[in-house]
């Protein structure tokens, strides 16, 4: 059955406003933009409300749970009747970082919603990015850049009353070209941070180590406002990116390709390697770095990270969307799927667990007062399994 993985697409648009002369000015207006799953709450509460509460307070657990992972991640994930249910991924980016989100229906699997917000608050969660409706048959595109510095919740729900099971990927990706060509991250000899004049000053960029003459290259589209020699810096490029407000300084160049004023796309040649300025008598290499509005520096390795591979992982997938029970004494229920994932609390032998989600190794599971975590799935057995006592 050909299976169709979708991921995050862009969102966002603002409406302008303007003032005629001597007429009063309009204050712009943020456009209201109602996703799929909007459509579908609007319909749903047309007929029948009951069962959208029920969605709605799910939905609102999920986001709330604190349930952490770190990509790269696959988990197979099921919704089965009966009660509401959505499922939510945490996790923390860093300004200008990239991230993949795949959404892969299983089987006969119908629609799921899949959304993503920032948490800036205790119950504060700002959307910021959403899929369409993921379907076997309709799909989206996109890679999800996080425009500041903060932690993430990805949400999957399905429509109210609806059941399916889906796989889910969460990688991060680099979001800028690598700046040397032919080099990767492990060409970087100096990294962000190290200190610098015997700790006087500490790093702000990295430093890629390359032959002289090696083509340096932008690292994403963007204004060059500056290419000059500096006593510091030597021949140096500054680049600034409009769409993510960060500023890219590439330094010691051996040679300028490029001219101020002028506008560079991702890939294109604007330098080459060299040691100019204060790197004199050093080797070649490139002194790249990344900056918020204000100078602010920060490391630039995540931005520059190559996409996080995912494991093959074993799913057996039969427990999912049934009972099971805890099969020894003192489980531990933990936040996220790891032996170093914070303990929820202790579960006692033959506790009920409604299992949703499988990674190979541990289950999500929902206790029965609404609790949820991840447990060993070694440590569970299925509801009618007899309780073996030593």
């Amino acid at each position: 059955m050909k299976m169709t993985t979708c991921v995050l697409a862009g969102i966002g648009a603002l409406m302008i406003g303007g003032c005629a002369a001597g007429k009063r000015p309009v204050t712009p207006r943020p456009t209201v933009v109602r996703t799929e799953r909007d459509v579908h709450a609007a319909r749903v509460r047309e007929s029948d409300p009951v069962p959208l509460r029920a969605w709605e307070d799910a939905s609102g657990r999920a986001l709330r749970s604190g349930l952490n992972i770190s990509p790269s991640f696959r988990e197979r994930i099921a919704f089965p009747h009966g009660d509401a249910h959505a499922i939510a991924y945490r996790f923390t980016l860093v300004r200008g970082q990239a991230l993949r989100v795949s959404v892969t229906p299983a089987g006969a699997a119908g629609t799921v919603f899949a959304d993503m917000f920032h948490h800036i608050g205790t119950d504060i969660f700002r959307p910021v990015h959403w899929v369409s409706q993921v379907s076997r048959s309709v799909g989206s595109g996109g890679t999800f850049v996080a425009r500041a510095d903060g932690e993430y919740v990805l949400r999957v729900q399905p429509p109210v009353g609806m059941t399916g099971i889906y796989d889910v990927a969460v990688l991060t990706d680099a979001s800028l070209i690598f700046p040397v060509k032919g080099a990767d991250a492990a060409a970087i000899g100096s990294g962000f941070g190290d200190p610098r004049e015997r700790g006087a000053r500490a790093h702000e960029g990295v430093d890629i180590f390359a032959p002289r003459g090696t083509p340096v290259l932008a690292a994403t589209d963007g204004l060059i406002e500056k290419a000059r020699n500096t006593p510091t810096g030597g021949l140096v490029i500054w680049q600034a990116d409009a769409a993510s407000h960060l500023t890219y300084y590439y330094a010691h160049l051996d040679e300028l390709l490029v001219r101020e004023g002028t506008y560079a796309r991702a890939g294109d040649i604007i330098g080459t390697v060299g040691n100019t300025g204060n790197a004199r008598g050093a080797r070649p290499h490139l002194h790249f770095a990344v900056y918020h509005p204000g100078m602010v520096a920060v490391d630039p390795a995540p931005l520059l990270a190559a996409r996080s591979e995912l494991h093959d992982v074993l799913i057996a997938g039969h427990s999912l969307g049934a009972i099971t029970r805890v099969s020894a004494d003192r489980v531990r229920l933990r936040r996220s799927p790891s032996l170093a994932g914070p303990i929820i609390t202790e579960l006692s032998r033959d506790t009920p667990l409604l299992v949703l989600g499988d990674t190979g190794e541990w289950q999500r599971v929902v206790l029965p007062d609404g609790t949820s975590g991840f447990v060993a799935a070694h440590l569970t057995d299925s509801a009618d399994a007899a309780r073996q006592d030593p």
